[in-house]
């Protein structure tokens, strides 16, 4: 049977796996299977499948589970999930079967993380309560009471996240308790508790448990003032008893990811020693510490590695931190790597150096390793595979590691899907450097023709673009697309140099290398000169090099933007959410630039969330032909120019009249898009009364995002 081309619908079919836990015997792997289900959300269960790639489910319901960690002596599974109620608990499972028990009794809050003891006798985790206001029993009394929902008042610079909500001056806390305990007390907290600890002013601890299970190494800010001084983390040892002493001898910096040897001689973890980069451009590395204290020593610093480089994709959870695990002998740690657009399994000797122990095309996430260090956990994608559950194993004729996949979860999409294979390119740009790219031809690709043709920058901007698979972009060339990507100075997995390029700097050798791919582009003769457009993602491109080179692209989109209710800049302005779920544009900061409202007439920006599509304008009227979203430029010399006619996989057609308040797409379609004016934003740009308009569809709503 002939293959179709993939169609933004199939995001529905994809089942998406990660965070994989193998057994301690290392016969099976613990892994989270995403669905989306019939009401348009994310469901997650855990599910175990063995060497022989048979599949077992061990939590189900309409609540979602995750963070799912074996026991290191087999006998237990343990899961955070808010199955039976609105408080997030951790629940023990009995690997011999039975049904779920809740740990404890937690109140309403939010569960950072756990991690069992090496004994399997203790569980330390960290905390942190729901503001009282917010809670679900404050909601219900207020509306048995008929009463509006109160202020909320903060007092610190850090009082939310995305996807995390708001959680006000409240912090994480780090708590031990005795499992056996906490089972037979039927989850009372007091009575299980071994220790709490609360010395970090930003509740951000990591942490890691000593082989004797009686005491844990836990990592924090010394700063009372963490979101104002240079970072300064040190080590902590942390005894039951809740009494702690710090490791002298360390310097100043970021550290994170204590782990214990298994001698319990040395504490591996990792981090830099320079006070003044909170924003990572320079490599993270692993270093070793004796567990009573003294100089690191630096094992990686002497290559050009980075321990946190993240590989983008819309198939997986988002991680940029590190992942190390100790060999069990002790004689080095295996570390995941990402180099050059791959993500590979490392291992570093405990005598210094990154020896990488696969190679390939593909991006390969690791999670645990076995008892026996003979198998590794973990999930791997290709550009054209979406990412399925492996171990990775020595081969026996080559000695070297290589991946097993165990599970095929997405057989019957692949089977029915025609992919593009993407073409990797290396493009010279300034200073005599190259800069890594791909494009992706569109499906069904015939020569001579011309294509319109979409640049996909990518936001961090410390991450990546490579090898694991983008739904978003293979719809766009099953839709008729060129699609270039790559990653410009900025990124990581190039060396420190290349990712330090734009420090204090953006908008400078990062636009330098987006402009020689356009260049590119250009002088390709499948790529219709007229009819390209980019889209920023994020916090990309810098303002200054978008703004003054928007004469040079049709259309600019930008989707995932920076747009938080404390002011972050995106494209030059500074967006803020309203408590109505409005954007409006503030007045720049001192390291944005001023947009004058001429640039808006000029240009059309859309904003696209996975829910919603905003522009900022005096007026506005949009009706979309089908699922989706788009810009158009129009010049003030020129009357009505039409837009790039397929608009990301979507066929439209719009058209924007100088001084007109209104635009207006044909055909009409099933998609209504209708203003709404937000009177809280008026004249708070500039001077100029600028209402904002949401535009909401009014059905179906699919956003690949």
């Amino acid at each position: 049977m002939a293959k179709r081309p993939i169609c933004p619908e199939d995001l529905l079919r994809l089942v998406l796996v990660g965070d994989p836990q193998i057994s301690p015997a290392g016969d099976r792997v613990l892994f989270s299977k995403k669905v989306i289900t019939e009401k348009n959300s994310y469901l997650s269960h855990l599910w175990t499948v063995d060497i022989e790639g048979r599949l077992t489910q061990w939590t189900q319901g309409e609540k979602s589970t995750g963070v799912g960690r074996w026991s290191p002596d087999g006998a237990w599974i343990g899961f955070v999930s808010g199955r039976d109620g609105p408080a997030q608990q951790i629940y023990l499972i009995s690997t011999c079967g039975g049904e779920a028990r809740p740990l404890l009794k937690l109140q309403e809050g939010s569960i950072g993380g756990f991690l069992w003891s090496p004994d399997s006798a203790k569980i330390a985790f960290t905390f942190r309560p729901a503001i009282p206001e917010l809670t679900e029993s404050a909601k219900k009394e207020r509306d048995e009471k008929g009463l509006s929902k109160p202020p909320l008042v903060f007092n610190d610079v850090m009082y939310r996240l995305d996807g995390d909500g708001y959680f006000a001056d409240h912090r994480y806390e780090l708590f031990v308790v005795d499992v056996t305990k906490a089972l037979a007390g039927k989850g009372d907290l007091e009575q299980s508790l071994l220790c709490r600890y609360s010395a970090d002013a930003a509740g951000d601890y990591s942490y890691g448990w000593s082989p004797s299970s009686d005491e844990l190494a836990v990592i924090h800010n010394v700063s009372r003032r963490p979101f104002v001084d240079p970072p300064n983390k040190q080590i902590w040892r942390l005894s039951l008893d809740g009494q702690a002493w710090k490791l002298e001898g360390l310097p100043k910096g970021d550290k994170g990811n204590p782990k214990w040897s298994p001698d319990g001689k040395w504490i591996a973890y990792v981090g830099d020693v320079d006070e003044n980069d909170p924003w990572g451009t320079r490599n993270t590395k692993l270093y070793v510490v004796a567990a009573d204290g003294g100089e690191p020593r630096d094992l990686t610093g002497h290559q050009d590695y980075d321990l946190e480089v993240a590989t983008l994709s819309d198939t997986k959870d988002a991680g940029f931190g590190s992942v190390i695990e100790w060999c069990p002998d002790g004689t080095g740690l295996f570390a995941q790597i990402g180099w050059h657009g791959a993500q590979q399994l490392g291992f570093v000797s405990m005598t210094g150096g990154i020896e990488l122990l696969t190679e390939g095309n593909h991006s390969i996430s690791i999670g645990s390793v076995a008892s026996s260090g003979r198998r590794i956990a973990g999930a791997i994608s290709t550009a054209v595979k979406v990412p399925e559950i492996i171990v990775l194993e020595r081969e026996l004729a080559t000695g070297r590691w290589a991946p097993k996949v165990l599970t095929d979860l997405n057989h019957d999409f692949h089977a029915e899907v025609e992919l593009s294979e993407p073409e990797e390119l290396h493009i010279p740009t300034t200073d005599g450097l190259e800069t890594h790219a791909w494009v992706l031809k569109p499906i069904g690709y015939l020569e001579p023709k011309r294509y319109a043709a979409v640049l996909q920058v990518h936001g961090g901007p410390h991450c990546q673009y490579g090898w694991h698979f983008f739904h978003e972009m293979q719809c766009q060339a099953a839709a008729g697309y060129v699609v270039v990507y790559s990653n410009p100075r900025g990124s990581k997995g190039y060396g420190e140099a290349w990712t330090a390029a734009i420090r204090g700097n953006w908008g400078n050798k990062d636009w330098d290398d987006i402009q020689a791919v356009k260049r590119w582009m250009e002088h390709q003769p499948y790529i219709h000169p007229g009819r390209s457009a980019t889209l920023p993602i994020s916090s990309a491109p810098s303002p200054t090099g978008a703004f003054r080179t928007w004469s040079r692209w049709p259309a600019i989109p930008t989707s995932r933007s920076i747009a938080t209710d404390t002011s972050r800049e995106s494209l030059g302005v500074t967006w803020k959410i309203s408590r109505s779920s409005g954007v409006s544009p503030r007045s720049p900061t001192s390291r944005t630039s001023a947009l004058p409202l001429s640039s808006f007439t000029r240009q059309a920006i859309f904003a696209a969330t996975s829910s919603r599509v905003s522009r900022c304008s005096r007026r506005s009227r949009w009706r979309e032909s089908n699922r989706g979203w788009f810009a158009t430029r129009t010049p003030h010399s020129t009357g009505s120019r039409e837009a790039v006619p397929r608009t990301f996989g979507f066929t439209a057609s719009a058209k924007f009249s100088p001084g007109s308040t209104s635009f207006s797409s044909d055909p009409p379609g099933p998609l209504d898009f209708s203003g709404e004016r937000n009177p809280g934003c008026a004249s708070e740009w500039g001077g100029v009364g600028a209402d904002f308009v949401r535009l909401e569809p009014v059905a179906d709503d699919l956003v690949s995002h």
